[in-house]
């Protein structure tokens, strides 16, 4: 056997494989004595038929399979051995001259190969990439302060209505005399004076007691039939259609007061802290809440450092073996007129894997594994399970369900499988990339970053870096190759 490549032009080239009968004679005999001991044919004795006549019958045959696995292997193997990095898998190409399997004994194939491009993946080699480092003065802190006290407020039952109350109200139907009808509609509910579309019947609510009752139509004073149904406690298509007067009594008033800038406050916040004053809260507060606009600065700055390494990566790909590789690899559901109509989309999306992977094999910690996406669902499960109170962190009986309801959940749920390997994917990108390009920090307001925030959004959105890794076309050691070499 002889094995040679040569590149023929700007990243392919050919392989080109001369086979002798020595290469297959001793796996192609012991083919044809395994159909003769199996054989049984008429005037003969089982395993006794004559080697000439099994050779006459199923010796093509023979033939075909053992060269195919002869080529497929020593393919698989030069390419391997010599280390050839390539795009896709060898595609055959036509053969010089007719092959009889009948008549020839030695055989020449050749194939044409596509190499995989140069990439640059070396991070650390990048320019600084701007990353936004975000400034928390008192200003910028006011806001999640405010909220943290709202948070902690309370209730507060009070005598009269006004702007931003709560109401606990029993509502009836009323019948044609304006009395409560029994058999209509009854609920006791509470609404909030805000919600209230209708101005006219929120300002008769100001000023309101307890015991007070108002007569409302109930799709006049919600924005929606939805809410109206809320309200009374019907389907929303019933309240689509409801008609009539219907009466409202206050049953309770209750404002609702946020929480004091106090020790209390700064107690229920920090537990295990010792706070004084408003200012050792303040600073307390600071870093907690810095991380959450850390978080978002570590993913906008890999976002700009992966189109930084997409644009330095300018891949020049060889577009006819391209699309041959694709009509030779789609199983027939797409034709060669569909393909060149469809060429350029298919051909981003391969750069971008083709870049992906390299990406990943620079910096293994990059991939995902099933494992991976198993162990995050096994840690839902259990964060689930230990907040309801339904296990231990030493529950060991419970530990090895979590297993079969994680490869359920896989079975079962493959859309959001792959959002949770994705998930993971980005999260591990985002480190790969802070960890190793050189960053020019850039101070900006809580305000100019959610700015930025947003505009990487609607960037992903309309130039989506999706991370589809699942696909063959960058695989430099797939040498399979579907068709009979005849």
């Amino acid at each position: 056997m002889n094995i040679t490549h040569q590149t023929t032009g700007n990243l392919i080239g050919i392989i080109k494989m001369e086979i002798t009968q020595e290469d297959y004679e001793q796996q192609y005999q012991k083919e044809l004595r395994e159909h003769r001991r199996k054989a049984v044919m008429p005037g003969f004795r089982p395993g006794k038929v004559p080697v000439s006549i099994i050779e006459k019958k199923y010796g093509t045959t023979l033939l075909v399979e053992e060269v195919n696995k002869v080529v497929s292997s020593a393919l698989e193997n030069y390419i391997r051995d010599n280390k050839l990095d390539l795009l896709g898998y060898p595609l055959s190409r036509p053969v010089d001259k007719d092959i009889d399997f009948t008549r020839d004994r030695n055989f020449t194939f050749s194939f044409d190969i596509a190499f995989l491009p140069e990439i640059n993946v070396d991070l650390t080699t990048f320019d600084p990439i701007e990353k936004y480092a975000v400034k928390i003065d008192d200003d910028a802190l006011q806001p999640f302060i405010d909220r943290a006290l709202e948070d902690q407020g309370e209730f507060i039952e009070k005598e009269t209505i006004e702007a931003g109350d709560f109401l606990e109200v029993q509502i009836d139907e009323l019948d044609q005399e304006g009395i409560i009808n029994e058999d209509g509609i009854s609920n006791n509910t509470r609404i909030e004076i805000a919600d209230i579309a209708d101005d006219s019947f929120r300002e008769k609510l100001i000023g309101g007691r307890v015991s007070q009752s108002f007569n409302f139509d109930p799709l006049k004073i919600t924005a929606t039939p939805a809410a109206a149904a809320k309200m009374l406690g019907i389907d929303e298509n019933e309240a689509e259609n409801i008609s009539g007067t219907f009466m409202m009594e206050i049953m309770k008033i209750e404002h609702y007061k946020a929480a004091e800038m106090n020790e209390d406050f700064y107690k229920i916040i920090f537990p295990n802290d010792q706070i004084n004053t408003e200012e050792e809260f303040k600073e307390r507060v600071r870093p907690e809440v810095k991380l959450y606009d850390d978080d978002d600065s570590k993913h906008i700055f890999a976002r700009l450092a992966f189109d930084h390494l997409i644009e330095i990566n300018d891949l020049q790909l060889p577009e006819e073996f391209l699309k041959k590789w694709l009509f030779a690899n789609n199983d027939g559901q797409m034709s060669m007129e569909e393909i060149e109509k469809n060429f350029d989309s298919y051909q981003s999306g391969m750069k971008l894997q083709l870049i992906q992977d390299a990406l990943m094999k620079k910096y293994p910690a990059i991939s995902v594994s099933d494992h991976d996406v198993r162990t995050e669902i096994m840690n839902q499960f259990r964060r689930y399970f230990s907040a309801s109170g339904e296990m231990g962190a030493d529950d060991e009986e419970l530990n090895k369900q979590l297993v079969m309801f994680a490869d359920n959940y896989m079975e079962k749920h493959k859309k959001e499988v792959r959002r949770i390997h994705d998930q993971i994917y980005n999260e591990r990108i985002a480190d790969v990339m802070n960890q190793h390009v050189q960053q020019e920090v850039v101070e900006v307001t809580p305000e100019e970053l959610k700015r930025k925030v947003a505009e990487s959004f609607e960037s992903n959105n309309d130039d989506d870096h999706g991370h589809d890794h699942d696909h063959d076309h960058t695989d430099s050691q797939q040498t399979e190759h579907d068709e009979e070499v005849q």
